[in-house]
C-alpha cells in the first residue's frame, strides 16, 4: 500500500515501534536541481522513488539528475525523527525545510562533475517541533546501471530506527565472522593437507562471501577501512560476483565433475574476463556488463547443478547433501538478482543462502577429509603387517648386522 499520496506523506499514526516506508507518488523534477526552499506545490509531476526514472512513462536515460520531494505533515512536536535507506547511485543530497542534513558523494549534471560514493544513509530529520516539513533529495547518476534509491526510504522516531540499523549491523557483523572463520580454517586445512583441493576452494569461497557481505547492505567494509572510495567498494563488490562462482565451480569441479581442463578453462574464462573488467575498466563498463554477467552466472550455476546432480543420481551421499545447498542458495541468489535489476521489490536474501549452502559444503570437506585420513590410515596398518610378515623372514639381527657394517665404510 503506497503511504505518500500526490507528494504527500501523513506521519499522524506513527508509533513507537513502527516503521513505515515511504513508498507511493513522490513530487520529482527531472534533468534539474530545484532550489531546496522552494514551494513544491506548483510541481505535479509525482513518480515512484523506489523505481529507476529510466522506467517512467516518458522513458528518460539511465545516467542523468533530478530532484525528489515529499511533504510530511502531522509531526509530533516532541518527536524525533529519522529516515533510513541503502544505496542512493550515485550521489545524494538530503534537504530538510531547505537545509542541507546529509550528503552522499557530490552531485553533478555531467559524468565530469559529479563523485560517486555508495552508502548507507542514516539520516535525522531536525524537525524543530514543526508539524509539517518538506524531504528533498538532489539526485545524480552517471556511474551505475541503476538510478536513484535501490532500497525503500524508511521512516519513523529516531530510535525505532536506530535499533533496526544496529540490528541488521549486528546481523552482518555475525554472518560475515563466521565466514571468515571458516575460510580461516579450511585454507588452514588445505595448507597442512596440500592434497585437499578441495578444502582450499571451500576456504575462499567463503572468503569471498564474506566479503561480499561487507560491501553491501550497510557497507560494513567501510566502517573497517574508514576513508575507502565509493569507487572501490563499487569495485570489490562486482568482483564477488566472479570470483564467488569460480571457486564455487572449481570445487564441484575438483569432488564431482571429470571435464577436461580445456573445456574447463574455456567454460570459466568469461568470469574471469569479468574480474579483470571490475579491476580494470571504468565503473560505468562494469555496470553496464553487470546484466550480462549475471546471466552467465545463473547459466553456469544450473551447468553445476546438473553435474552435482548427475553424482546424485549415482548414490553420491556428498553430492546429495551438497546439491540441496546449493539449490537454495541458488534461488535465493536469482532472486536478489531480480531486486537489483528491479523487477522485484524486497530485501537481499543471498547472505541467508550463504549459510545454508555453508553447513553441507563443510560436511562434504570435513567427510572426504576423513576418508582420506582413513585412507592413510590403512596404508600405514598395511605398510606395518607387511614389515612385520618380513621380518620372519629376515630377522632384525641380520639387517642390523648390515646397518653397523655400513657404518664402517
Amino acid at each position: 500500500m503506497d503511504t505518500v499520496v500526490k507528494g504527500v506523506f501523513d506521519a499522524e499514526n506513527i508509533g513507537v515501534g513502527d516503521i513505515q516506508v515511504l513508498e507511493g507518488d513522490w513530487i520529482f523534477i527531472p534533468n534539474k536541481f530545484v532550489d531546496p526552499a522552494e514551494d513544491f506545490e506548483n510541481y505535479t509531476r509525482y513518480e515512484n522513488i523506489n523505481m529507476s526514472w529510466n522506467r517512467y512513462g516518458d522513458n528518460l536515460p539511465v545516467y542523468g539528475y533530478g530532484t525528489y520531494a515529499v511533504k510530511i505533515k502531522h509531526l509530533s512536536e516532541n518527536g524525533v525523527y529519522a529516515i533510513k535507506t541503502a544505496t542512493v547511485s550515485s550521489a545524494c543530497i538530503a534537504y530538510l525545510e531547505g537545509k542541507e542534513i546529509y550528503r552522499s558523494g557530490v552531485v553533478g549534471t555531467s559524468r565530469q562533475s559529479e563523485t560517486f560514493d555508495w552508502d548507507a544513509p542514516f539520516i535525522t530529520l531536525p524537525t524543530m517541533g514543526k508539524e509539517e516539513v518538506t524531504l528533498v533529495f538532489h539526485v545524480s547518476n552517471f556511474s551505475d546501471n541503476k538510478t536513484g534509491f535501490l532500497k525503500p526510504v524508511e521512516f519513523g522516531f529516531y530510535s525505532t530506527l536506530l535499533n533496526a540499523k544496529n540490528a541488521s549491523v549486528l546481523t552482518l557483523t555475525i554472518l560475515a565472522g563466521i565466514l571468515l572463520l571458516a575460510a580461516a580454517f579450511f585454507i588452514s586445512l588445505y595448507i597442512f593437507y596440500p592434497k585437499e583441493k578441495h578444502s582450499l576452494y571451500f576456504g575462499l569461497l567463503a572468503a569471498n562471501f564474506c566479503l561480499r557481505i561487507c560491501c553491501y547492505d550497510e557497507f560494513l567494509l567501510a566502517t573497517i577501512i574508514p576513508g575507502m572510495s565509493g569507487e572501490v567498494l563499487f569495485k570489490i563488490g562486482y568482483i564477488t560476483l566472479s570470483l564467488g562462482l569460480i571457486f564455487a565451480a572449481f570445487f564441484i569441479h575438483n569432488l564431482f565433475s571429470k571435464i577436461k581442463s580445456r573445456y574447463w578453462v574455456l567454460m570459466l574464462s568469461p568470469g574471469v574476463l569479468y574480474v579483470i573488467i571490475n579491476i580494470f575498466a571504468p565503473m560505468r563498463v562494469s555496470a553496464m556488463l553487470l546484466q550480462p554477467a549475471q546471466i552467465y552466472v545463473l547459466v553456469f550455476a544450473i551447468y553445476n547443478i546438473l553435474v552435482v546432480l548427475r553424482a546424485a543420481l549415482k548414490k553420491d551421499t556428498s553430492a546429495i547433501l551438497f546439491l540441496t545447498g546449493f539449490s537454495i542458495f541458488l534461488i535465493l541468489s536469482a532472486r536478489d538478482i531480480l531486486i537489483s535489476n528491479r523487477v522485484i521489490q524486497g530485501f537481499f536474501l543471498s547472505h541467508i543462502g550463504v549459510l545454508v549452502l555453508l553447513i553441507p559444503m563443510a560436511i562434504v570437506v570435513l567427510h572426504n577429509f576423513r576418508d582420506s585420513s582413513n585412507r592413510v590410515i590403512r596404508i600405514t596398518k598395511q605398510i606395518e603387517a607387511t614389515n612385520e610378515a618380513l621380518a620372519k623372514f629376515v630377522p632384525n639381527e641380520f639387517m642390523n648386522f648390515f646397518k653397523k657394517k655400513a657404518c664402517r665404510y
